[in-house]
């Protein structure tokens, strides 16, 4: 029988967790175990689903605890060639065992994401995750924001932030402005530029994020959700 599908992306579940959303123990085990094999996972992974179907393509079999450990006896009598870190992976899912009552893992993920789904739908936040932008996520006394190249998020409280503005910062660029004049490439490269999300602390720190310099809605409303928050 085929199980149903379902979703909660890895940062979601980090969120969750850092913000002590998690109300049951062993459901907060459980989440904990899965992050820390998810780090270890040699596979760049996004959500709950990539790391059953990057599990399974490696397993090629039911997640059971046996196949799990039946796996790592594998990568052992291969001598540790490209998968140390993914054994260290699965012993650690071997121990989200102990806190469920399921024999597989993709009802153990199904069944925590059935508990965890509702929370992402509830909570007071907004969530903006457009090509080209910063992912940002708002919440009620605080946004996270990770940079297109960035790995981690980084918290923003809004009783630490002197201001927030988005511009381009060639507008007032007196190389740009000449460059643009006196070649075709200026003038279209010049439009083509990232713009600069800045954002000013009160303690005198900047952090600067870039963006694309077309406009787009969901980023718009971050913004103005954000600057309505700071008056």
């Amino acid at each position: 029988m085929k199980l149903q599908k379902k979703n909660i992306l890895l940062d979601d579940l980090f969120e969750l967790l850092d913000n002590n959303l998690i109300v049951g123990s062993f459901d907060k085990k459980v989440s904990e175990k899965i992050l820390a094999a998810e780090n270890d996972w040699e596979t760049e992974l996004y959500d709950l689903n990539d790391f059953i179907d990057s599990l399974k393509n490696e397993i090629k079999n039911d997640l059971t605890k046996e196949n799990l450990r039946r796996q790592i006896n594998l990568y052992l009598k291969d001598g540790f060639k490209k998968s140390t870190w993914n054994i260290e992976s699965l012993e650690t899912l071997i121990e989200v065992f102990d806190y469920s009552n399921f024999s597989d893992l993709e009802k153990i993920f199904n069944n925590l994401s059935d508990k965890l789904l509702p929370l992402l739908k509830n909570k007071d936040s907004f969530f903006v995750n457009a090509k080209g932008y910063p992912i940002i996520k708002i919440f009620k006394d605080k946004f996270l924001i990770k940079g297109i190249t960035d790995v981690n998020f980084k918290t923003f409280r809004y009783a630490d932030i002197e201001n927030i503005i988005h511009y381009n910062p060639n507008k007032n660029s007196v190389f740009m402005k000449i460059y643009s004049k006196i070649s075709l490439a200026g003038r279209i490269f010049s439009k083509n530029d990232n713009w600069i999300l800045r954002i000013s602390l009160k303690n005198g720190g900047d952090w600067k994020y870039k963006t694309k310099h077309v406009h787009n809605d969901q980023f718009s409303e971050a913004l103005r959700l954000i600057k309505n928050k700071l008056t």
